[in-house]
């Protein structure tokens, strides 16, 4: 992955994926939008962003269940 692709994963840029609402068990925002955002990068093929977002959603609710691929 490039520098240049993580920076702007670190820095929240927004990708143009789509939405992928999910009712989910956190109750966190930050973990909701995180794993929302993972969910439509899977859809979207995006595998490896996609891992990065599911691991960004763990980091701010630790007890929400997110298999990391």
């Amino acid at each position: 992955m490039s520098l240049t692709l993580i920076l702007l994963l670190i820095l929240g840029w927004e990708w143009n994926v789509g939405a992928h609402p999910f009712e989910t068990s956190t109750k966190s925002p930050e973990a909701q939008t995180f794993f929302e955002r993972g969910v439509a990068m899977l859809h979207n093929f995006w595998y490896d962003e996609a891992s990065i977002a599911f691991r960004n959603a763990r980091t701010y609710d630790m007890n929400f269940a997110v298999i990391i691929i």
